[in-house]
């Protein structure tokens, strides 16, 4: 009994109050140091953010703006070179790099889709290069339908001139461009030698086609022009032997000024002889009209 006279009941809790007092929360000491500093606003979004190896492989899957990335196929091809990320940047290299030897894999082991080599070499042709529909065949580096040069050549050939051709829907491709594939590009089309390639198997190297070799060649080996058609070496080639062409070409019109001037001389030596015979036959006519006038 209490002091007022009411029975003295025992308080009994609800049960979500039992458990709270029987499970106390934890006092901030019981936390480690580590968890009791809050987290920086960018730890949190370090958190929360795709690790690096993540972030390259998504931003190397972009497309680029010229160039599909080619799609991997049941063999495993397409996946060896993706086009760089546009916008692509003009370098310019050390002299440490662009002197820099570096040996690059067979042509074969570069491409996208080396099987559509051994198809157009087995193919013998077919109906156009490659053994494609109209003249067409795929290209070794975004598998695309592009146009053959060499259907296209032996098409005007067979015309009687290039302006008697009618235009042609199938000479344009299926993207409704206008690239096609040189003959001596080795199955690459027009629109790949330009593009600027990172070969994955190479460390993420960057490549490019060279027309001069005839091959890939690292991005640095450009030097300055970077968006050259043709490497430094062929370009240094290619300036000599414009050098001795220019050189050749003065000696050969020297030689015909001098020639000429030859032959001047003889025909002016010729014309004085002329006059001279003319001027010695009138003074013998004249001497004899003379000798007959005294005759008289």
């Amino acid at each position: 009994m209490s002091a007022r006279g009411r029975p003295a009941f025992a308080v009994i809790p609800p049960f979500y109050a039992r458990a709270r007092i029987e499970s106390p929360s934890p006092s901030p000491s019981s936390f480690s140091p580590e968890q009791q500093r809050p987290k920086h606003v960018f730890e949190q979004k370090a958190a929360s953010a795709p690790s690096p190896t993540v972030a390259t492989s998504q931003a190397r899957k972009s497309p680029s703006a010229s160039v599909m990335e080619p799609a991997a196929d049941a063999a495993g091809n397409g996946r060896r070179c993706i086009p760089l990320n546009p916008p692509v940047p003009s370098k310019y290299w050390s002299d440490a790099e662009i002197n820099k030897e570096v040996i690059l894999p067979d042509f074969h082991r570069l491409v996208n889709f080396p099987d559509l080599l051994i198809k157009g070499r087995n193919s013998g042709g077919g109906d156009g290069e490659g053994g494609c529909a109209n003249g067409k065949k795929r290209c070794v580096m975004c598998g695309q339908l592009r146009v053959s040069a060499t259907y296209v050549r032996a098409k005007k050939a067979s015309a009687e001139s290039a302006s008697s051709l009618p235009e042609d829907p199938s000479s344009a491709d299926a993207s409704g461009s206008n690239h096609i594939i040189p003959r001596q590009n080795k199955g690459v089309c027009t629109a790949c030698d330009v593009t600027v390639w990172v070969a994955l198997e190479l460390d993420a190297m960057e490549i490019k086609w060279c027309k001069g070799c005839k091959n890939f060649r690292p991005w640095c080996h450009f030097g300055d022009k970077s968006l050259a058609t043709k490497c430094l070496r062929c370009r240094d080639r290619q300036k000599e032997k414009y050098a001795l062409q220019k050189s050749a070409n003065r000696r050969r019109s020297s030689a015909s000024s001098m020639d000429e001037s030859a032959s001047g001389m003889e025909e002016k030596k010729a014309g004085d002889a002329n006059d001279m015979h003319h001027c010695s036959l009138t003074v013998v006519a004249a001497n004899g009209l003379r000798s007959l006038m005294k005759a008289v």
